[in-house]
């Protein structure tokens, strides 16, 4: 059997009044939940009409724009990708032919370098062969004017077998070279004999 939540007893007056209680608490939750469903819908409107604002015409057709706009975003930031490719792509051809050029110049001036290094050191040795030689020339230049301006007495007659081999090969082809050339000049220079010396000073004259 029912019984008063309140007393506990059973009688028709509490329960009614029992039963009419719960009525009431179960209506005001219904309608507190016709409010909030109201609420919800009066939301619901006020969004699609904000929507219906913002997309005149539908917000399908907003969408689409809005794709359109960002493909055609797309393609021209593709466009210019493209054309700033092609031009890197121009500039590392030029910085690759400027490279190689650069480098074929470089071997090429180290070659000529090499090479004139080479001509330089052989011009040096030729100059210091040619000053040993210089120098060796002008004392040979000396002695001989020292010789001539001497006295004959002052010399030691040497015997040609006494000369080593190579001064008597030297003197047999100087006089070889001396002998016919004489035999055919005329003798109407008797008295004046000339001696002529090559080098510095560049002739010198001896008179019996």
């Amino acid at each position: 059997k029912n019984k008063c939540k309140e007393c506990g007893c059973t009688c028709k007056r509490c329960i009614s009044s029992d039963h009419d209680v719960q009525l009431h608490v179960e209506i005001e939750n219904l309608k507190q939940r016709l409010v909030e469903k109201e609420t919800h819908i009066v939301t619901m409107e006020t969004n699609f009409l904000n929507e219906a604002n913002r997309f005149p015409s539908g917000e399908l057709v907003a969408v689409r724009e809005e794709l359109l706009t960002w493909q055609d975003k797309y393609k021209r930031l593709y466009e210019a990708h493209r054309r700033v490719q092609r031009v890197n792509q121009g500039l590392e051809d030029k910085l690759l032919k400027l490279v190689d050029a650069c480098e074929t110049e470089k071997n090429a001036l180290t070659k000529d370098v090499a090479t004139l290094s080479h001509k330089l050191a052989e011009a040096n040795y030729a100059i210091k062969k040619l000053t040993d030689d210089n120098e060796r020339y002008k004392n040979d230049v000396s002695l001989a004017i020292q010789f001539l301006q001497c006295k004959q007495s002052n010399f030691v007659a040497h015997k040609f077998d006494s000369l080593p081999p190579e001064v008597q090969s030297q003197v047999s082809n100087y006089m070889t070279h001396k002998k016919k050339p004489e035999e055919r000049k005329a003798v109407s220079e008797a008295k004046s004999i000339k001696v002529p010396i090559p080098t510095f000073p560049p002739t010198a004259m001896v008179y019996s």
